[in-house]
């Protein structure tokens, strides 16, 4: 493992050009998975659904 130590600029400046050395797909690809991942996060108050919104529900088959 390699310990660096950056400014949080130099940082995020590495982040995002390594972000954008990806692919469209694979960017998109992380995103879903950043994504998804989120879903597990402790919340300050649990989720509350918008009743104006829809949901898409993939069915199982």
């Amino acid at each position: 493992m390699k310990v660096t130590f950056t400014t949080k600029e130099q940082s995020n400046l590495l982040q995002e050009e390594e972000f954008l050395k990806l692919s469209g797909g694979e960017r998109l690809m992380r995103f879903i998975s950043i994504s998804t991942s989120m879903i597990n996060m402790p919340q300050a108050r649990p989720f509350q659904p918008n009743p104006d919104n829809f949901i898409l529900e993939k069915k199982k088959k």
